[in-house]
């Protein structure tokens, strides 16, 4: 076989797709690992607890209004957790996009343009 059918084979392009994804993969676990995971384990905590310990705020209040407080303030820190998880997943998606545009991406600390990465 040639040079050329090598290089067009479905084995070739999938062995050189499989070593840019994990010569990339620090990149992927740190941009879009906890954006994507995060807001399940945010939903999950946020209703895992407010579920699991109703029972338990409503038997030791004596008031309606203070349970239903106490079940909210239990949601607060997944619906925290998503948050901050949905956000990191919004910008990392807006900046795919500028990237594929070829649009300039702006840093804290510099500029990339398209042709520097």
């Amino acid at each position: 076989m040639s040079k050329n059918k090598l290089k067009n084979s479905i084995w070739f392009i999938l062995f050189e797709g499989l070593k840019i994804y994990f010569s990339n993969i620090d990149k992927f676990l740190l941009y879009m690992l906890f954006p994507v995971f995060g807001q399940i384990l945010g939903i999950a905590f946020a209703m895992g607890l407010s579920i699991s310990l109703m029972q338990t705020v409503v038997e030791k209040t004596d008031s309606t209004l203070m349970a239903l407080v106490y079940v909210i303030l239990l949601a607060v820190p997944g619906l925290l957790i998503f948050t901050k998880a949905f956000w990191n997943y919004m910008v990392a998606s807006y900046l795919c996009k500028r990237l594929h545009r070829k649009e300039v991406l702006y840093d804290r600390r510099c500029c990339y343009d398209r042709k520097s990465l």
